[in-house]
């Protein structure tokens, strides 16, 4: 039986996917627009008090941030920030996907606590300024950046004084 051999078709197809491999790969994914890519990632430190945008929904404040050789963060002279002002600022605002799911359904906080199984007081609370996240700077279809983050809420309130013996104690037995 004859030894069969590559057809010309394939060695060009095997020379191409080489020089592909060999060529150096951009760090980011997407489609990039004309100045800049359509993903990418950096540590931000939320900022000053978010902003209420719908039920146990913010949009947050941030500024980029390295992390430094003592596990502290110091803010990157001209780095990326959130604007206050100007055209497109809101755009500037980041989201937290975990808070996504409340703008279906009312009913649950990210990620899954039903809102009606809390104790009276309580409630889903806002991300805390000066909190160090992972931010993702997106573009959205329209081609408009988009900066998002994922982090649960915290849950925080006050019980109420018949839980804590009218003032503010510990519950002793018999008392509820």
């Amino acid at each position: 039986m004859p030894r069969l051999s590559p057809s010309q078709n394939a060695r060009d197809l095997h020379e191409r996917r080489s020089d592909f491999r060999e060529r150096k790969q951009p760090r980011t994914q997407g489609v990039a627009s004309d100045r800049a890519p359509a993903y990418e990632t950096f540590v931000a430190k939320i900022l000053s008090s978010p902003v209420s945008i719908g039920t146990n929904r913010w949009r947050y404040a941030w500024e980029e941030v390295v992390i430094k050789d003592d596990h502290l963060t110091a803010a990157i002279s001209g780095s990326r920030k959130s604007r206050s002002t100007g055209t497109g600022a809101e755009f500037t605002y980041a989201l937290n996907l975990c808070e996504l799911c409340q703008a279906v359904s009312g009913t649950k906080v990210g990620p899954g606590v039903t809102i009606a199984t809390l104790p009276s007081g309580f409630s889903a609370q806002p991300i805390e300024a000066d909190t160090c996240v992972i931010m993702h700077a997106l573009r959205r279809r329209s081609g408009r950046q988009l900066y998002a983050f994922s982090m649960p809420n915290a849950i925080d309130g006050t019980c109420p004084s018949y839980l804590t013996g009218g003032g503010g104690g510990a519950v002793e037995e018999g008392q509820i």
